[in-house]
């Protein structure tokens, strides 16, 4: 069962676990269309289920929904405009010495494998992607970020951290190395925040997942041994 933690007549929202993919592909048994589907069988007459937009298969968190086809046009024209205010936490390798910044670069999408997507970089041509961060810790070699996401732009906070070398942490695709694949990127889609067509707010946070909590504390646990000891 899909973890929904709010709805109303026009709008869902979704905490999507770990390992499941948006869209329904041969690759994978289950896709969070074919969970919303049979939970809200209206959904197969709104544009692409009425998904608003889309989170990577080992990426956490909050996911708009749209129950409706006005809904959807409305919350998709918001997502265009950049009047959806996005909140991530990562868990990035290396100590960033900057307590806040912005990368802005190009991105270009490659397919290498069947079927797989893979973003490059690119200098001066491609999409544009603006992420900006904040610090929140710096644990060991790790730093724990806020990061705010100006685009929407395909694996573009996977690719931003690249780019400044310091990827996602456990990133299978961008990352330096990946100790456990079955998990992913530590990369959590935390917060949601936006108008609604009343001019009502909406605001919506979700906790991280236990894996990601539990990668904290050990970090936390591995500083506190080093000065006590």
């Amino acid at each position: 069962m899909i973890n929904i933690i709010y709805q109303d007549q026009n709008l869902l929202v979704v905490n999507k676990p770990n390992n499941l993919v948006v869209q329904k592909t041969k690759d994978y048994a289950e896709s969070l269309e074919e969970i919303l589907i049979k939970y809200e069988p209206l959904l197969a007459s709104v544009s692409r289920w009425g998904i608003v937009h889309r989170l990577d298969r080992q990426t956490t968190g909050l996911l708009l929904v749209a129950k409706n086809s006005e809904s959807f046009n409305y919350l998709t024209a918001l997502f265009a405009k950049r009047k959806i205010q996005k909140t991530y936490l990562a868990l990035v390798e290396g100590v960033l010495v900057n307590e806040s910044g912005e990368i802005t670069f190009y991105v270009q999408t490659k397919f290498p494998n069947k079927g797989k997507i893979r973003m490059d970089l690119n200098a001066q041509q491609g999409r544009l992607v603006q992420i900006s961060f904040q610090v929140i810790e710096r644990l060991n070699n790790y730093t724990f970020l806020r990061i705010f996401p100006l685009t929407g732009r395909t694996h573009q906070i996977r690719l931003a951290f690249q780019k400044i070398n310091h990827p996602i942490y456990n990133d299978p695709l961008y990352g330096s190395v990946c100790i456990n694949p079955e998990i992913g990127q530590f990369l959590h889609a935390y917060g949601l925040e936006f108008f609604g067509p009343k001019k009502e707010k909406f605001l919506f946070q979700t906790p991280l997942p236990d894996f990601f909590q539990n990668k904290l504390k050990e970090l936390k646990s591995q500083i506190w041994n080093k000065y006590s000891s």
